[in-house]
């Protein structure tokens, strides 16, 4: 007799573009979304034995920006049977983070060894193309069914059990039916923004503009693997993030209400005169050449009003994301991918009473770690925080506390918890006292 999977697949079969195949099937969980947070949680409920479809629209591997990942992702990698080396794929070794003016000549580096509840201090960059090809692979290997080229077009939440009408790339529509879905489709939103949830960051209203480069020389020493994150008098940042096979990530971030004249540009254009530019890059000038094409991004940093449904999750991006000053965003969809396979595995063959405390937890464990990760990064626009992060050596145990939290770490103990309270109030004592003054 065929599996349930076999016969939603089967179901797909002789349909023609633009006609909806009748459900054939259901699944206990699908994922609509093969990233980072749909892939682990993916693999994680395959791990344990849980049958799950895996719906992505794009055909790996495919360009995302995001290429820099913190110390606290390797517990999660760990779990889906990956080491933190990840062997074969080609990636730059990371230990910290470098601070500098746009000039060069200010700056301060973060080492991830001197950060408490950090184990493992140490992480990678690596081409999103490779990375999320290699964690989406993982989850096939592990038992999970994927497929590719495959959209979610609308979630039917009324229907008992829940339905996703999918549609492939060759046009051929088709309902599944499935218990649980979890919604990783990243910035996209499909549950947020069908349900009107998103709610943008009012404080984080920024654009950005990036793309790859090359004979941008690294650093050298203990920095060689820092993404460089280069602060403006005007505000906003640039990062340079170092990539295997001498490539340089380079991106502009700033104020939505800046309007620089350049954005009527092409963004080939408006990056390459940008580059082109930076003081930072002076030495090596002659030798830059962009070897991607150059993206806008605009106003991404959101939040949604809600994590959770009756049977349905938000994962990742598809829930909210924000500034990626220190690279949060990646952190935080593997570690919603993994409490969702765990909320999954919770929930199912249990009453809705007992589902809606399983998912209420994984809502409440979202909300909090956007929270701690939202204070640090409105923090970063603030001129007072900055200075004292170009000045690590007076405030040691302060530095190390950053470290913990720029290494992902948003369960730090209590110790740690007070240093960046007592952070952020030397924050403002130096605002007030900087106001009084003008």
């Amino acid at each position: 007799m065929p599996s349930l999977s076999e016969k939603a697949v089967s179901g797909s079969q002789g349909s023609r573009p633009g006609q909806v195949t009748p459900l054939r099937g259901k699944y206990e969980t699908v994922v609509l979304g093969g990233g980072p947070a749909g892939a682990c949680a993916a693999g994680c409920l395959a791990v344990e034995g849980r049958p799950v479809l895996v719906l992505e629209r794009a055909r790996f591997p495919r360009f995302h920006v995001g290429e820099s990942w913190l110390p606290l992702a390797n517990p999660i990698l760990r779990r889906l049977g990956l080491t933190p080396e990840l062997d074969g794929m080609a990636k730059v070794s990371k230990f910290g983070a470098t601070f500098c003016s746009v000039e060069g000549d200010r700056s301060a580096r973060v080492d991830f060894r001197d950060a408490p509840d950090v184990p493992e201090p140490h992480s990678f960059h690596a081409t999103r193309a490779d990375f999320d090809a290699l964690l989406l692979n993982q989850a096939r290997e592990l038992g999970a069914e994927v497929r590719e080229g495959c959209v979610a077009l609308e979630v039917d939440l009324e229907n008992e059990p829940p339905r996703v009408l999918v549609q492939d790339d060759r046009g051929c529509r088709e309902w599944i039916e499935t218990e649980l879905i979890l919604d990783a489709t990243g910035r996209r939103g499909l549950i947020a923004k069908q349900l009107n949830l998103r709610v943008v960051d009012p404080e984080l209203r920024k654009t950005a503009l990036f793309g790859h480069f090359e004979g941008v020389p690294h650093l050298g020493g203990a920095a060689e693997g820092d993404i460089r994150i280069c602060c403006r008098e005007a505000g906003g940042w640039v990062w340079l993030i170092p990539l295997a096979g001498g490539r340089m990530s380079i991106g502009f971030v700033f104020d939505s209400s800046e309007r620089p004249k350049e954005i009527e540009e092409s963004a080939d254009v408006c990056l390459d005169r940008w580059v082109a530019q930076l003081p930072l890059l002076d030495g090596c000038r002659d030798s830059l050449r962009r070897v991607s094409p150059a993206i806008w991004e605009a106003d991404f940093s959101y939040r949604t009003m809600s994590y959770s449904g009756d049977r349905w999750l938000l994962l990742g991006d598809a829930g909210s994301f924000l500034d990626p000053v220190f690279s949060s965003g990646g952190q935080m969809a593997l570690q919603a991918g993994a409490e969702a396979a765990d909320a999954v595995i919770g929930a199912l063959g249990r009453g809705r009473r007992a589902r809606h405390r399983v998912f209420g937890r994984y809502d409440r464990a979202q909300r909090r770690r956007y929270r701690f990760f939202r204070r640090l990064v409105v923090g970063f626009y603030r001129p007072a925080f900055q200075e004292l992060m170009y000045q690590p050596e007076t405030w040691p145990a302060g530095a190390r506390a950053l470290a913990s939290m720029l290494a992902g770490q948003d369960c730090p103990r209590l110790t740690t918890r007070l240093r960046v309270v007592i952070l952020f109030l030397i924050v403002n004592l130096k605002e007030r006292l900087t106001s009084q003054y003008q």
